[in-house]
């Protein structure tokens, strides 16, 4: 019976034992899994200090010990179980002495916790490396951030280095003394890196071993969005990262949404916490002369190698940004130009490239995309308006720019006739009023000339063909010349062959092609760049307006004689707003405004409203009676074949005209004077100087001339 109840009560001490042990081992899982014990140095009795056994008085211990030394050998399995009552809890308690400290130590040597300067018998508590380095350890870097912050603010809180007496400038470094700054740059942010992911592990192991999982083998969203939130975090420990996603753009393998992706994800991390609100500058730039030593220059020297990393990867993401702009598919093509618009408008840096590339984008084969840049352009200067004379230059170089088509030329003009002018000098002010109307009046020379536009791809394919028909020409020549000198007699011969006759025909050199005249295509384009002068006029400087009239009248004359009657009115309405600012209105300005008047554009054309609304300016301030009564006379003429609305309009004009000079009302009733009595016309008199050609002067017939015409008719 006593050896059945040992049994018993061994087999009791058996199963509680083995339920301790589990109960250990879930707490030691779960704790892992929250990172406070994982790979600890204590292991399953890092917390033996809450045990119960802990707590006994030693004269048990010895009791327990003293049972333990009197234990047979542990039975194997299968073999049945002696009555030992004390053996199953004599194992346990001797596999925990094992790990226990002792609490004597030999003679002569310090016991292994009086060198931490603990009591002699007090256990040491083990430090559990899940948790993070140990503090003082040996072998692991700290980090020299206190704190994540984003790194210009960082930088900006660091104090300026003041210039020590006899300090050699920045300029004087050596290359080699450059490339070692470097180099221990690269360290410090090697070393950031790695404290960076040590601090990642400790703080959460669940989401480092996620972000590492996705950043492997998950999903094209969740790759950008892991390496975004690990830039976000510490861009000075994810570098590699920020080059992944750049990498992306450069390549475009992945797909178009791949690239989308990467490119909003990019412009989303340089807007937010990589770009400062200024330039950045090169890590040869910075004060390298004035570094100090230790810690604080460490911190120097990463920021400023930082940003120098920035930099440039910045200049290659405008580069990737660039190629994508000129890729082959409109959807990548319209994205670049977004990212490109948007990183122009909210940060400095690359502005010249950035600007450049938007400017570029005005001569798109897909006039979506040209359209849409022109309006990105407008908006840029909405937020930033000190930046038009920058914008205008950048396009000016874009107009002048070799093989440019007509439809890309047009674009550029349109919207710098549409750039919003001001008198402020910091807008650029009168200086860049004066620049456009010289811009503008260059490109009118050119047209005209046959040098841009429509005449000049007329006149190239017209070289290209004379080109062509001169080497044929000459080779042909030279065929006739080789066969004249063949069949020309030899010296001595009978001379049989001296009458026989070329039968070749003669040839006939080809003619120079004549100067391209500027057709009907070029009319939208001189429009728009007579609304950019009529805009920008009235901004230039009053002792700049003589020079200019002077300088540019000639030509725009010409253009009236020359282009259409659209352009032609808007020449006319350009000049008028050219003379206004004088005292008086030339003469020849009054003749050319007859010429298209007389011309066959007034009763038919869209402009005719603004073409009358020009004669009526005109005819109102005319100073010669004589000249108004011809003008009136004229439009009475044109009106009587055309439609109704230009009839109502020449009528409503001249009957305006007639209320501020009413002594045209004897000009319209009374017929002019004639050289001679009963002629037609005032060129048929004889014996006084004869009228100007361009002047016709017409006499009523009487009744008595009209009825003998009548009769003789009959």
């Amino acid at each position: 019976f006593e050896n059945n109840n040992a049994t018993t009560v061994m087999g009791a001490s058996k199963k509680t034992g083995g339920e301790d042990e589990g109960l250990k081992g879930d707490v030691a899982s779960q704790l892992k899994q929250l990172g406070l014990a994982a790979g600890g140095a204590g292991g399953e009795h890092a917390f033996d200090d809450f045990a119960p056994a802990a707590n006994k008085a030693p004269k048990q211990q010895k009791k327990v010990q003293g049972i333990l030394k009197d234990e047979g050998p542990k039975k194997q399995a299968g073999e049945h179980a002696q009555p030992q009552p004390s053996k199953g809890r004599g194992k346990q308690q001797e596999q925990a002495n094992k790990h226990a400290p002792s609490s004597k130590a030999p003679a002569g040597k310090k016991g292994p916790h009086q060198e931490d300067g603990l009591p002699e018998g007090e256990a040491k508590r083990e430090w559990n490396s899940g948790a993070g380095p140990r503090p003082g350890a040996g072998g692991q870097s700290k980090s020299l951030l206190t704190q994540p912050s984003v790194w210009y603010v960082a930088a900006a809180e660091m104090p300026r280095l003041a210039t020590p007496e006899g300090a050699a400038p920045a300029a004087l470094l050596s290359e080699e003394k450059i490339e070692e700054l470097r180099n221990r740059c690269e360290g410090i942010l090697a070393n950031e890196a790695a404290a960076f992911e040590r601090e990642l592990k400790r703080r959460n192991l669940a989401d480092y071993k996620w972000i590492m999982q996705v950043k492997r083998s998950g999903t094209t969203s969740d790759k950008v969005a892991a390496i975004t939130l690990q830039v976000q975090e510490s861009v000075v420990a994810n570098l590699s990262s920020l080059d992944t996603l750049i990498s992306w753009v450069q390549k475009r393998k992945g797909g178009r949404e791949v690239v989308r992706q990467a490119i909003e994800a990019l412009q989303e991390l340089f807007c937010s916490v990589l770009l400062p609100d200024r330039k950045l500058v090169h890590f040869e730039q910075q004060p390298l002369h004035l570094l100090p030593a230790g810690k604080e220059g460490s911190k120097y020297l990463l920021w400023w190698y930082l940003e120098d990393q920035i930099k440039v990867r910045y200049n290659l993401l405008i580069a990737a940004l660039e190629e994508c702009s000129r890729d082959n598919l409109d959807f990548l093509k319209d994205r670049a130009t977004k990212a490109i618009y948007q990183l122009l408008v909210k940060k400095p840096e690359g502005e010249a490239k950035l600007l450049a590339a938007l400017v570029n984008k005005l001569g798109d084969p897909n006039r979506k995309i040209a359209s849409k840049s022109g309006y990105l352009l407008s908006q840029l200067l909405l937020q930033h308006p000190v930046m038009k004379p920058i914008v205008a230059r950048e396009v000016e170089r874009f107009l002048f720019r070799p093989g440019l088509q007509s439809r890309a030329r047009y674009y550029a003009i349109v919207f710098l006739n549409q750039l919003p002018l001001s008198h402020k000098e910091k807008e650029g002010g009168p200086a860049l009023a004066r620049r456009l109307v010289d811009l503008y009046f260059t490109m009118f020379r050119m047209i005209v000339e046959g040098q841009v536009g429509s005449a000049a791809e007329v006149g190239k394919a017209q070289a290209e063909r004379y080109r062509k028909e001169m080497a044929i020409y000459l080779r042909q020549k030279k065929r006739q010349d080789e066969q004249r000198a063949s069949t020309a007699p030899k010296k001595g011969g009978n001379g049989a062959a001296a009458g026989i006759k070329s039968k070749a025909k003669k040839l006939v050199p080809p003619k120079k092609p004549k100067a391209a005249v500027p057709e009907e295509m070029d009319a939208r384009l001189l429009s728009a760049l007579i609304v950019g002068i009529r805009r920008a006029f009235p901004f230039v400087a009053t002792e700049d307006v003589e020079p200019l009239i002077d300088r540019n009248s000639q030509q725009l004359f010409r253009l009236v004689h020359l282009a259409p009657f659209p352009v032609a009115v808007q020449a006319l309405m350009l000049m008028w707003q050219l003379f206004s600012t004088q005292a008086t209105v030339s003469e020849r300005f009054y003749r050319a405004l007859y010429a298209v008047l007389s011309s066959d554009g007034p009763a038919t054309s869209s402009k005719a409203p603004m073409f009358l609304a020009l004669l009526y300016k005109a005819m109102r301030v005319d100073v010669s009676p004589k000249r108004a009564a011809a003008f009136a006379k004229r439009l009475l003429q044109v009106a009587i074949p055309a439609p109704a609305h230009f009839a109502c309009g020449a009528l409503l004009l001249l009957s305006e005209v007639l209320k501020v000079q009413p002594a045209l009302w004897a000009g319209l009733m009374q017929p002019e004077e004639t050289a001679a009595a009963g002629g037609v016309s005032a060129k048929a008199g004889t014996g006084k100087a004869q009228e100007d050609e361009d002047r016709e002067v017409f006499k009523d017939l009487d009744d008595e001339e009209q009825e003998g015409g009548a009769q003789q008719g009959g």
